[in-house]
């Protein structure tokens, strides 16, 4: 259901770029800044067994426009690669994204 809600904001948050463009790009770094270090520690708290961030969570934030630096943070990091569960569901949302996007383009280029 968190995922379902992030989609839905990045959905919003496409739809605001064709207004305020700026204040979308702001969003999209401080998102992703903020799940990177939120990947980052939860990788180190796998490595020191403490609290762990739920993947429920790191979905969520990628849903709201963080694939970016889940993708980085799997691929500097090491974190979450191998878990074929949190991949399935990851790279699910990438594809909806996507199609969010693709979707807001075709509906610019018909409504210009």
């Amino acid at each position: 259901m968190r995922v379902f809600l992030g989609l839905v904001i990045f959905a919003g948050i496409c739809l605001l770029y064709l207004k305020e463009p700026v204040w979308v790009l702001v969003y999209a770094a401080v998102v992703n800044v903020w799940t990177f270090l939120v990947f980052a520690l939860d990788k180190l708290s796998a490595v020191k067994g403490w609290w762990r961030t739920p993947e429920n969570t790191l979905h969520f934030y990628a849903a709201l426009g963080a694939s970016p630096a889940v993708l980085l943070g799997e691929v500097i990091i090491g974190h979450k690669r191998s878990k074929s569960s949190f991949n399935r569901v990851f790279y699910t949302v990438v594809i909806l994204q996507i199609l969010i996007i693709g979707g807001l383009v075709y509906w610019k280029m018909k409504n210009p």
